[in-house]
């Protein structure tokens, strides 16, 4: 893969130059300063990346979290690594030439999310559509069904306005958040369950077993936030549904805070603000089997 020359993206509300196509982005509408600037190295000197500084993974082939002075460090020793500034306006990609067909893919999930937090925002494991005039946020842990559901809701006419990533931008007492990235992450079951020619004309993102699905999404340019009008938790257990209380939706969506790397960043001030969006957000649990019988009967509620 060759590098592209640097090109500007409009993301996450932010200007980004990037030699990357990141999958989700937008071509900018007009000039303006830019936000983030992402860079690529084939190799570093930077001492916090040295054989033996890096702590071991908590399973294989998870990714390993680190600093340095100024920056936190995010990746897969050996293989891809990322520096993303502490003041939120750049990131450093590290890796070997052969796998900067994976980078993409990656930059757009949790180092995106880490400089999104660097620059003040909370970001929610999640992914949103916009349903007849309705912000529908689906919230959960990998594998829940998100992007199914969002699949699902498109299919019956909604627009994606986020996925993996909902960078909240007030906590209330209406809850908002910047539109996303432009399209869904499917596994090739779920491709082939809504889209006519499954897998078909659709971006492999490397490394992941999943698909890039361009889909009908919310313009950015119409809207520089979105109000939240409903979440949706979704969990793998039996049941129907329920509304938790306050101090029940704070120790959940603390649990969705994305990536989890910044759980480690919890301050006073940080716990307030997540206290705030738990008073006001509007959160209800799904509890949901396995299997899409579960997943298309609430998409079935929701869009009907």
């Amino acid at each position: 893969m060759m590098l592209e020359p640097y090109r500007r993206r409009h993301l996450f509300g932010l200007m980004i130059e990037t030699p990357f196509d990141l999958p989700g982005s937008q071509a900018p509408t007009g000039d303006g300063p830019c936000d983030v600037v992402i860079g690529w190295h084939p190799e570093t000197a930077e001492p916090a990346l040295s054989p033996g500084r890096l702590p071991a993974p908590a399973l294989p082939g998870a990714p390993v979290a680190g600093r340095t002075d100024t920056a936190t460090i995010y990746g897969w020793p050996g293989e891809m690594m990322f520096l993303i500034q502490d003041q939120g306006d750049r990131i450093d990609v590290i890796c070997r030439p052969g796998r900067l067909p994976s980078v993409p893919g990656a930059l757009v999930g949790d180092p995106m999310g880490i400089l999104l937090f660097r620059r003040g925002l909370l970001c929610l494991h999640a992914a949103a559509v916009v349903m007849r005039g309705r912000t529908h946020c689906f919230m959960g842990a990998t594998g829940a069904g998100k992007s199914t559901l969002a699949a699902a809701l498109v299919a019956r006419g909604g627009l994606v306005a986020a996925d993996d990533l909902i960078a909240i931008s007030r906590t209330g007492p209406q809850v908002c958040f910047l539109p996303g990235t432009a399209g869904l992450r499917l596994t090739e079951e779920t491709a082939r369950r809504f889209l006519p020619t499954g897998t078909e004309g659709l971006a492999p993102l490397p490394s992941t077993g999943k698909w890039w699905w361009q889909a009908p999404s919310v313009d950015p340019a119409d809207k520089a936030e979105l109000a939240l009008d409903e979440i949706h938790l979704l969990t793998r257990q039996t049941g129907d549904m329920y509304r938790p209380d306050p101090v029940r939706r704070l120790h959940l969506l603390i649990n969705m805070w994305h990536p989890a790397i910044c759980r480690s960043f919890m301050t006073t001030e940080i716990m307030a603000r997540f206290a705030r969006l738990a008073e006001h957000l509007p959160l209800t649990v799904h509890r949901v089997e396995p299997g899409w019988d579960g997943l298309l009967r609430l998409a079935e509620e929701i869009g009907g």
